[in-house]
């Protein structure tokens, strides 16, 4: 993995994830970072994609971005190459505001 290269699927779900932190709700966060295996980064993966189909659905305002199916599966590709990836997304939910990042598309 390269220290100058962030894939932008990998910037497009921490982007997402932005709207875990604006909830105060950091277990996806947690467990995703944390992970030892591609394995448990997947579940984890999920899981916070479930929630936030729901609130997608739900039209929850504070959800700016929902990843495409593509980016999903090219995250855990790249998930199952280098488990460092996980952590990396993990810092980038953190780092980013509003004013400095914004994501077009979704689905």
């Amino acid at each position: 993995m390269s220290n100058e290269y962030i894939p932008k699927e990998i910037e497009k779900i921490a982007w997402s994830f932005r709207y875990f932190v604006k909830k105060r709700s950091y277990n996806f966060i947690d467990r995703i970072t944390n992970a030892v295996t591609p394995e448990v980064a997947i579940e984890a993966l999920k899981d916070a994609l479930r929630v936030l189909r729901s609130a997608y659905d739900r039209g929850d305002k504070e959800l700016e971005y929902l990843p495409s199916e593509k980016e999903v599966a090219k995250f855990i590709e790249y998930i199952k190459e280098d488990i460092s990836y996980a952590k990396i997304l993990g810092s980038l939910v953190f780092v980013w505001t509003p004013e400095e990042k914004k994501i077009e598309g979704g689905e």
